[in-house]
């Protein structure tokens, strides 16, 4: 016997069905809050995709009169993003979907669709936190340069990586330090050039996501809305507090903060936005989009041998990460 709906609760005479959407919920979010920090939705047409790119192109020197002009080399990159398949198959029985008094089974049935919805997200927290999941990524993807999404070694020009300790996590003060560390790191990237990887204006006018965990809720939301932050014991005469770095400056409305229970711990993480597809380090391809498959007594041997039905889903797609100097982690 599959696994099936246990809907007994459902079937009593005169059950009321107010409550029958409590557990019934949407995703509409979800692709906007990836859209503009992922690589969405590349396009796939076999088991695997190899994607490659050249470095940066070399930039002009002088040439003196009397002398060969300069030259230099330049290097190319390939990576692999292979393609999985996603699915799930849920079961109901004929005659419980008959007398379910809520008439809510079938409908809960299908959310199992809707939580498509989030595949994206879970293997994006997946990666980005480097965790296992025995029903998402079998293994977490190396980036093009080897390294894993975040790396404390040097990296795009910058001794630390994309990634570093934070000065704390326990004051304003301590995240707002980090922040402007944040935007110091980006500021510092370079291409494999040594040049600048940014427009300073990019990172200030597109601006960057902040996702932290439940633990930083109070601190990052002082950190991003206090007009006065406190700097010690306030007394009659000294620590009264200062105006907030982030504020005065205009750089806070363009940073973007997302309070995700899916991270654990005190780490949080900066992703710019509004870079075009090719510079955003995470990336989704789809091989074969979703989909739904319904088993019944027309077309099911199962259900003519059991009474059961079912709603089947599936997609195949992939997940890799490029060049990831779009996103900094502290820890």
């Amino acid at each position: 016997m599959a696994n099936t709906i246990a809907v007994g609760a459902l079937l009593t005479a005169g059950l009321r069905p107010e409550f029958m959407n409590v557990y019934r919920t949407t995703y509409k979010g979800v692709f906007d809050r990836l859209k503009d920090i992922v690589a969405m939705d590349l396009t796939s047409d076999k088991i695997q995709e190899i994607y490659g790119f050249l470095n940066a192109a070399p930039y002009p020197a002088r040439w003196d009169r009397g002398t060969n002009i300069s030259s230099s080399n330049m290097g190319s990159v390939q990576f692999t993003v292979p393609n999985y398949d996603w699915g799930h198959r849920i079961y109901i029985h004929d005659n419980d979907l008959q007398d379910d008094q809520t008439g809510s089974a079938y409908p809960m049935a299908r959310q199992l669709g809707e939580h498509f919805a989030t595949l994206v997200e879970r293997i994006f927290f997946q990666v980005m936190q480097s965790t296992t999941d025995p029903n998402l990524l079998p293994v977490i993807p190396v980036a093009a340069d080897g390294l894993g999404l975040y790396s404390g070694s040097a990296r795009f020009g910058v001794a630390t990586g994309n990634q570093f300790t934070a000065s704390g996590t326990s004051s304003v003060a301590q995240v707002q330090a980090d922040i402007y560390t944040i935007i110091q790191t980006y500021v510092n990237f370079q291409d494999t050039q040594s040049q600048p990887l940014f427009d300073p204006s990019t990172i200030r006018e597109n601006g960057f996501k902040l996702i932290h965990g439940p633990a930083l809720t109070l601190v990052m939301e002082q950190a991003e809305k206090a007009m006065i932050i406190p700097i010690g014991l306030n007394t009659a005469t000294s620590n009264a507090g200062v105006s907030s770095v982030l504020l005065a400056s205009g750089r806070g409305p363009n940073i973007q903060w997302e309070n995700n229970q899916r991270i654990t711990g005190s780490s949080y993480y900066s992703w710019l936005k509004g870079l075009p597809i090719e510079k955003r380090g995470f990336l989704r391809q789809i091989r074969q989009g979703f989909f739904e498959s319904l088993g019944n007594w027309e077309v099911s041997d199962h259900t003519r041998d059991t009474g059961e039905i079912y709603l089947q889903y599936k997609t195949r797609e992939g997940y890799g990460i490029a060049v990831p100097y779009n996103t900094i982690k502290v820890i």
